[in-house]
């Protein structure tokens, strides 16, 4: 069982190769190739994130008491320096909403840092078949691949917010040693960076 395991992993591996190329020899796209890829997108037609939130059977004026604050409502709160919501944009139901809430919680010059799946063939083989149905390191379900999102995306969400991009770049997990790194493409998992301008300058 454990080298089947390892035959589909070393498969996956070639996966992303073929669809991402070497990462060294892929330099981590800046605010200007962001713009670019922004384009690249208009020209597919690719599936818009849900903007809608699912029906629950609590009602929309009341709140359970274990529930967690929302950025929405965070965002009320007094300036911050930094924020960092990792890994949990592809599981919320607006996440433009959520920037332009994390935005309004920073003070100008203040720093954001992303991070969150790609919308690539690379990903959907490495984060559902790979994690969920090969190798079972993540449950079942956790993924909806609709929900991915492009840097492109992101980009363009985090600039309507006010915000401006530093930085993107890759976010690698290898299995077998459970180790990660970044750097390299960002066709699977990435990390972004951004600032808070001034809106009077």
């Amino acid at each position: 069982m454990k080298k089947y395991t390892i035959l589909l992993l070393i498969v996956l591996a070639l996966v992303i190769a073929a669809c991402g190329g070497d990462d060294a020899a892929e330099p981590a796209p800046t605010e200007a190739a962001a713009q670019e890829s922004e384009q690249e997108a208009e020209q597919e037609p690719t599936a818009a994130p849900p903007t809608e939130v699912p029906p629950t059977e609590v009602p929309a004026t009341e709140v359970p008491p274990t529930e967690e604050p929302t950025a929405e409502a965070l965002a009320t709160e007094e300036p911050a320096e930094s924020g960092s919501p990792l890994d949990s944009m592809e599981h919320v139901p607006d996440p433009a909403s959520v920037i332009t809430s994390c935005a309004a919680m920073l003070e100008v010059g203040g720093h954001l840092f992303m991070s969150t799946l790609n919308r690539t063939a690379a990903s959907f083989a490495v984060a559902i078949l790979g994690g969920e149905y090969i190798t079972r390191i993540i449950p079942r379900g956790t993924h909806d691949y609709d929900r991915f999102i492009k840097p492109s995306e992101l980009c363009q969400w985090l600039r309507a917010s006010g915000m401006k991009v530093g930085d993107i770049t890759g976010i690698h997990y290898n299995p077998l040693e459970r180790t990660a790194r970044t750097g390299g493409h960002v066709h699977v998992n990435y990390l972004i960076h951004a600032v808070k301008s001034d809106p009077s300058l």
